[in-house]
C-alpha cells in the first residue's frame, strides 16, 4: 500500500520534526505582487514548544497555514516527519491536517449546534477509526477539567471552556504537533495564560510539538524558543 505522504524527498536531519526549507508564498492583489514569505528556513526538534512572534503582515500566519496544509507555498519545501507536504495533492493535505496535525485557533471554530462532547468527536468520525468514539472523547475533555460540560454547546460554555474544548478536539487524533494561531486572542489574561499553561501540560506530558502564533511577548515567554519574524522573513531565532 502507498504511503500517505511519498517519499520522493530530500533527506533530511532525524533531528526535525519539521523542516521549513527556503519558503516563498506570494499573491497577487490586483497588478501588485504581495511577498507573504520570503526566503524562510527553520528547523523545528520533537518536542519543542515554539512561539513566532511579530506584527501584523508579518508572515507569522502564512507560515503555519502552509506548515499545515491549509495553504501551499509558492516555491521551496516543507518537510513533516521526513515527508514533503507541499507535494501532496488535496485528499492527501486533508488526512494529513486530520492524523498528523492538531489545530487550534483564537475564534475555536466549534459548530454552534452540536454539543462539546460531539464537537471533539468530529475528528474521528473523518479518521474512520474502529474506536467507541463517544469513550474516546469523553476521556480528552475529562483529562481537560469538562467531564461537566460535556453535552453543553459551545454558546453555553465559558470562552476558556469553548478553547479547552478545541484543544480537546485538536489533541483527539493523537497528533504528532499542535498548531496554535493567536489561542489566547479573545480570552481574558487569566484565562489565556490557564490555556497556554494547558498547552505546555500537554508538551511535556504527551511529547506534542507545539507552535503557538502570538502577538503576546507574556505568552511567548512560557515557550521553549521564540522565531520573531518581520516582513515575510525571521529576524530573530
Amino acid at each position: 500500500m502507498n504511503s500517505l505522504i511519498s517519499d520522493d524527498t530530500n533527506k533530511h536531519s532525524n533531528e526535525f520534526v519539521i523542516e521549513v526549507k527556503n519558503l516563498y508564498k506570494t499573491y497577487k492583489l490586483g497588478t501588485e505582487t504581495i511577498t507573504a514569505l520570503n526566503g524562510v528556513s527553520l528547523g523545528i526538534v520533537p518536542g519543542e514548544m515554539v512561539a513566532i512572534t511579530g506584527p501584523s503582515g508579518s508572515g507569522k500566519s502564512t507560515l503555519m497555514h502552509i506548515i499545515g496544509g491549509l495553504d501551499r507555498p509558492t516555491s521551496g519545501d516543507v518537510l513533516v516527519l521526513g515527508k514533503n507536504i507541499s507535494r501532496l495533492n488535496q485528499r492527501q493535505l486533508a488526512q494529513y491536517r486530520n492524523t498528523t496535525i492538531g489545530f487550534v485557533f483564537q475564534s475555536f471554530y466549534l459548530q454552534p449546534t452540536l454539543s462539546a462532547i460531539d464537537n471533539v468527536k468530529l475528528p474521528l468520525v473523518f479518521t474512520k477509526k474502529n474506536v467507541d468514539r463517544t469513550a474516546v472523547a469523553k476521556d480528552v475533555l475529562g483529562k481537560l477539567g469538562l467531564l461537566d460540560r460535556l453535552k453543553n454547546k459551545p454558546s453555553e460554555l465559558s470562552g476558556g471552556q469553548r478553547q479547552r474544548v478545541a484543544i480537546a478536539r485538536a489533541i483527539v487524533n493523537n497528533p504528532k504537533v499542535i498548531l496554535a494561531d493567536e489561542p489566547t486572542g479573545n480570552l481574558d489574561s487569566k484565562t489565556g495564560k490557564g490555556v497556554i499553561e494547558l498547552l505546555r501540560n500537554l508538551n511535556k506530558t504527551e511529547g506534542v510539538t507545539i507552535i503557538i502564533v502570538t502577538h503576546d511577548m507574556s505568552v511567548a515567554e512560557l515557550c521553549d524558543r521564540t522565531i520573531k519574524m518581520r516582513d515575510g522573513q525571521i529576524i530573530n531565532d
